[in-house]
């Protein structure tokens, strides 16, 4: 806290400083200053001359006035008179006006009356804020502090609480720009070489670095050096026309200590490829009569295509052979069943001939569905008439077994079946043409498909008949009467 002790000038402008505690028997008349303090009780002291020597440092105040403040109390004022209001420790004083005097130590002095006000009390707290300067290594901006005190009725602060800071705004100010540089070792898979630096970096009035640009490389001359000799092997794909390999290549290289391959040789061969013979072997196929029979030709190779040649065929009567892709597919003569063969060969996309193979064919017999015949049957109106039914089998006996299938409506006519007969009787009066469908079996048990009957009937003119009627005919005596009638069919 600073203080300011304000004394007045004696008429040569020697220093006064205070020296309480002292006894003045005689003190002079307090004077009248109400602008100062009124009601106070007053007690007594002197100031003896002191030099600048002592201690003290003085301020000199305006030159029409007769004082100079003394760093040590604050607060204080001074009347025209040499009479002051002075602040000391939270209680105000009033210091009448001075008078020359001697006291016991010797030396020039003058007196003062010292007076404290009466019936002092507590008015309220204030507060007060001042502000204060950053600290050197944050410049920018201020700071803020506040303290409360007590207003007591006589004027006076008391009980300071002490300044606390409400504010800072401080901040740390840029002072300089700084390069820094480095040297890295190189990695150990590059060890033959260094690796240089740089960075830049700002320097703040609170010490700290911002804006670091981050390392950045200058140079590198780092680089792999020889490790060891190495080599490989690799198997290619054979070409189409030599398939059967390995064909295998070797080639030797050097390994440098950053995993790099350098100095690589050409690849040379250390096996080759070869085309292979194909094989073919011997197949069975089995089918049912009028079916083809077919199967997979078993032909081994380093190929996967082939071409095939048929070398012996079948006999033309029992069926035909073809290929598709590595299938043979044998087509047997309608009805046709029993055993018989074919040989072959393929050949692989090198021109290569296989051996000869045989194919075995067994077609098994398959009983043949009976065929039923077309018949027609033609009868006049009003009269029935029968036909032969019969059917072909090319391997079962002529078949005996017939069956209808469809027949016209009664209104047209009647269908009867006695063993291979059938007859036709048509509806009373009824003619034109209609149709019924059979069909046969075998002693297989084999139906046929349906056949149909074509069925005329003739139209034939009817004889009228006449029948016996009632005619009664009423006329007078002797009177003539002539009457007429049809006959209707």
């Amino acid at each position: 806290m600073i203080r300011r002790l304000l004394i007045a000038l004696s008429a040569g402008g020697a220093l006064m400083s205070p020296n309480y505690g002292m006894a003045y028997p005689n003190p002079p008349t307090q004077g009248y200053h109400p602008e100062l303090m009124s009601g106070a009780d007053c007690s007594y002291g002197y100031f003896t001359t002191r030099s600048a020597a002592n201690g003290y440092t003085a301020v000199l105040g305006p030159q029409d006035a007769s004082w100079l403040v003394w760093d040590d109390w604050p607060g204080s004022k001074w009347g025209g008179d040499g009479s002051a209001i002075i602040e000391r420790e939270g209680r105000r004083y009033f210091v009448g006006p001075y008078s020359f005097s001697q006291p016991d130590s010797g030396g020039t002095a003058y007196t003062w009356s010292i007076c404290q006000a009466a019936n002092v009390y507590y008015v309220r707290t204030e507060s007060e804020s001042q502000q204060a300067n950053c600290p050197v290594n944050q410049p920018a901006g201020s700071v803020t502090q506040s303290r409360t005190y007590q207003l007591w009725s006589d004027g006076s602060r008391r009980n300071y609480s002490g300044w606390s800071e409400t504010s800072r705004t401080c901040q740390a100010v840029y002072n300089s720009t700084q390069t820094e540089y480095r040297n890295l070792s190189c990695p150990a898979t590059q060890p033959q070489g260094t690796i240089n630096q740089r960075r830049t970096y700002e320097v703040w009035s609170d010490g700290s670095q911002r804006n670091d640009s981050g390392w950045t490389t200058t140079s590198n001359t780092c680089t792999a050096v020889y490790a060891s000799s190495a080599s490989e092997t690799r198997q290619l794909a054979c070409p189409a026309a030599t398939p059967t390999g390995p064909w295998t290549q070797r080639r030797t290289y050097d390994v440098y200590s950053d995993g790099s391959r350098r100095n690589e040789s050409a690849w040379t061969d250390t096996a080759t490829c070869y085309n292979r013979t194909p094989v073919a072997g011997k197949l069975a196929i089995t089918s049912d009569e009028d079916t083809p029979a077919s199967g997979a030709l078993p032909v081994t190779d380093d190929h996967s295509t082939f071409t095939y040649q048929i070398v012996s065929a079948a006999p033309a009567a029992a069926g035909t052979a073809r290929f598709a892709g590595n299938t043979v597919v044998f087509t047997p003569t309608a009805d046709w069943n029993g055993t018989t063969s074919m040989t072959y060969r393929a050949q692989d996309p090198s021109g290569a001939w296989s051996n000869v193979a045989t194919v075995s064919i067994t077609i098994r017999p398959v009983n043949d569905a009976p065929i039923a015949e077309a018949k027609t049957l033609s009868l006049d109106e009003d009269t029935q008439a029968s036909v032969l039914l019969s059917a072909t089998d090319i391997d079962s006996p002529a078949p005996t077994v017939f069956q209808l299938v469809a027949v016209p409506p009664a209104a047209v006519g009647q269908v009867t079946l006695a063993g291979a007969t059938a007859t036709f009787k048509p509806a009373k009066d009824w003619n034109g043409a209609t149709q019924f469908t059979y069909r046969a079996q075998d002693t297989a048990g084999a139906w046929s498909a349906p056949a149909a009957v074509s069925v005329t009937v003739r139209p034939v003119n009817d004889t009228p008949a006449l029948t016996d009627v009632s005619l009664e005919i009423r006329t007078k005596e002797s009177v003539p009467v002539t009457t007429r009638a049809r006959v209707m069919q």
